[in-house]
């Protein structure tokens, strides 16, 4: 320590600085990575509930789902690219869900969309979401556009809600 006495006041000051920009930008990588633990726990919980839901509702043939996993794919990719990006495409999301007709259908395209990552692009990719369809649509929905949504679903008879 008596060495650092001995520095002139400026490489003090740039050593106090250093030293308190490594332990702020450690902290700042240590709570993200606890953040992005923390999803990808919520992430497979859910995922596991759809599955074993979609498998429930699709052993009963008067809730099995009428749209088959390439379609719930195909839905699923629509709404990621109406969510990803610059803006999101509400009414290509309203589109989709027009489309099905129970709650195992929404569930398979759910299943489908899996986990993403949505970002943006105004100067460079930035990810603003991780995680599943439900999670990404409250994130980029608001609560009119949510309720919009729920309405669509409601008026098919589908108990799900995002």
């Amino acid at each position: 320590m008596g060495s650092f006495n001995s520095l002139p006041s400026w490489a003090k000051g740039t050593i106090a600085v250093a030293g308190t920009l490594t332990v702020l930008v450690g902290g700042y990588f240590a709570i993200r990575g606890i953040k992005r633990a923390v999803q990808s726990i919520k992430n497979n919980s859910e995922s596991r509930n759809v599955r074993g839901d979609l498998s429930d509702l699709n052993s009963n043939k008067t809730t099995k789902q009428t749209i088959s996993d390439s379609q719930a794919s195909g839905f699923a990719s629509r709404v990621f690219v109406a969510l990803n990006g610059n803006g999101t495409d509400e009414s290509a999301i309203y589109d989709v869900f027009t489309n099905v007709k129970n709650d195992a259908d929404v569930l398979a395209i759910i299943k489908a969309f899996g986990t993403k990552k949505l970002t943006n692009s105004l100067l460079w990719d930035t990810v603003v979401y991780e995680g599943g369809l439900a999670g990404a649509i409250q994130d980029e929905f608001d609560s009119s556009e949510i309720e919009k949504l729920n309405s669509i679903l409601a008026g098919k008879d589908i108990k799900y809600r995002f």
